[in-house]
């Protein structure tokens, strides 16, 4: 059960406490502010959201915002 990419982008954007247009697909996370535990909580956000199976280690491994997108979908 995958989310439409503007709407991960949106939860990204709110998880980092970033404007959404920063968020794209190319975009290091690390340049968005993420760390290792806002990495953790979009993970849990999107479990939530979509109903996926998000565990931690998976959710750290996020290195760019098009991991997000290709994960979720």
């Amino acid at each position: 059960m995958g989310g439409n990419p503007d709407e991960v982008k949106a939860i990204i954007a709110d998880k980092l406490g970033v404007d959404i247009a920063k968020v794209n697909e190319g975009v290091p996370l690390s340049e968005l502010g993420a760390n290792k535990l806002s990495l953790v909580e979009l993970g849990a956000e999107l479990e939530e959201r979509f109903r996926l199976d998000c565990p931690p280690e998976i959710a750290v491994g996020f290195q760019t915002v098009g991991d997000v997108l290709e994960f979720v979908k």
